[in-house]
């Protein structure tokens, strides 16, 4: 008997699993978790830049509350300090405090392993090929995004008009 195909959803959200697990184990002996390895990169991307919470927020599309609760741990681990922005009190600048060349290499190679997994077989054409692929699937979710909030904004939305 052929075996039923999941849809794509079901496809992203095991593969996406199976990379978090994969990555929660690499990173188990520093007492890090991949979502706060992928906040440590972003923040070692970015350190000459003032970074506040929302621009992690934006950049990784997840909830105010998630990033709060990463942060907080990071920052009890002492991954991270927040500093109260001199121009304005109620913004805070996020730094990171983790050796930034030590956390480079350390997620570079795990992304490498990963990747090298993930695409174990494939043809260098292949491979791109299904980056430029991702790549179009994401922008049309984030487009999807930006046009859900755009609508649900009831100054610009001219829904019912």
């Amino acid at each position: 008997m052929p075996r039923k195909k999941g849809h794509l959803g079901f496809y992203f959200r095991s593969i996406s699993n199976c990379i978090d697990k994969y990555f929660n184990n690499e990173l188990k002996t520093l007492g890090l978790t991949k979502s706060q390895l992928d906040v440590l990169a972003f923040l070692s991307r970015h350190q000459d830049e003032p970074i506040i919470q929302r621009d992690i927020e934006n950049y990784f599309h997840i909830s105010n509350p998630t990033v709060t609760g990463i942060l907080n741990r990071l920052e009890q681990k002492g991954y991270i300090v927040r500093r109260q922005s001199e121009k304005d009190k109620r913004i805070h600048h996020i730094v990171c405090t983790f050796d930034a060349k030590k956390l480079q290499h350390l997620f570079c190679t795990t992304a490498q392993n990963m990747e090298n997994l993930l695409t174990k077989d494939f043809s260098a054409e292949e491979k791109e090929q299904l980056r430029a692929m991702l790549e179009r699937i994401r922008n049309n979710v984030i487009e999807e995004e930006k046009e859900e909030t755009y609508d649900k904004n009831p100054v610009s939305s001219t829904k019912g008009v």
